[in-house]
């Protein structure tokens, strides 16, 4: 089965139409969304990505496959109890502003903080008219297996003795360093102990760096000049890697980016075709 996934597309709708040329080319595909929908410090789309990927989850539910990513998740959070506002200062305040722009809100003249006052009035409105989007991203799973692929926003921590039926919930969405990393070694990229290829996000990729124990691969290494984050795969010999996809559209000066779509083999759990930026 050939599989294509994206990821952290933070709003970026014009990611929609790449993705399209690519599910046009493989018509018989499932496509994997694995998180991270809203937020971008570029131009913002509010809610409108998370409403359009609803909908085609909708119209072909045989065919999508949506899974929850960390922002998504911190939305909720802000959404259920407006004293959970981390969220508003890692995206979610231009997220907000975005979506009551869509709204028809505006901050009233001479109030004081109007961008987080006018963000309260947009959870407000959207509790009263989005609630079914809104339950909808919370019934949203954090993992999906197609036969040799694991589909998960951050990582799994494969410290554990079962690291696909364990990690936790938390991990899942947030995992960096100790899911790149093998324990108690900086930097040093661990090795995969499960059969399956590992798709993940969370992290633009250009921001990762490491080595490789047997120095089997090059390291791994930091460009401060670099905008662009394609596809990078962590793999040692003989074992199944595990690809890194986060296309880094939602940092800041990544305006022009689209994000990274990738294609895989189920059945050798290998990319076979990308399109990246």
């Amino acid at each position: 089965m050939i599989v294509i996934a994206v990821g952290d597309l933070h709003g970026r709708l014009k990611t929609l139409d790449r993705l399209r040329s690519v599910q046009a080319r493989y018509p018989n595909a499932v496509t994997v969304f694995i998180g991270d929908y809203v937020d971008c410090y570029g131009p913002n789309s509010g809610l409108a990505l998370l409403e359009q990927i609803h909908e085609m989850q909708i119209a072909d539910e045989g065919h999508t496959v949506v899974l929850m990513g960390n922002h998504d998740a911190s939305m909720l959070n802000f959404m259920k109890d407006a004293a959970q506002d981390d969220w508003l200062n890692f995206g979610g305040l231009q997220t907000m502003v975005a979506e009551a722009a869509r709204l028809g809100l505006s901050p009233e003249q001479g109030e004081i903080l109007p961008m987080e006052r006018l963000a309260l009035r947009t959870r407000e409105r959207l509790l009263e008219q989005k609630n079914d989007l809104l339950d909808w991203v919370a019934e949203l799973p954090l993992t999906h297996v197609i036969d040799h692929l694991v589909f998960v926003h951050a990582g799994l921590n494969q410290s554990l003795a079962n690291p696909l039926e364990d990690t936790t919930a938390h991990d899942r969405l947030w995992l960096r360093h100790t899911y790149w990393y093998a324990q108690h070694k900086w930097r040093v990229f661990d090795h995969n102990k499960l059969r399956y290829s590992l798709i993940t996000g969370h992290t633009p990729t250009r921001e990762i760096i490491g080595r490789y124990a047997d120095a089997s691969r090059p390291d791994k290494v930091y460009d401060p000049q670099a905008i662009k984050s394609p596809i990078y795969s962590i793999q040692y010999p003989d074992e199944m890697p595990r690809y890194q996809i986060d296309g880094g559209v939602g940092s800041k000066g990544a305006d022009n980016l689209l994000g990274n779509v990738g294609v895989f083999d189920s059945q050798t759990g290998l990319l076979v075709d990308a399109v990246e930026d």
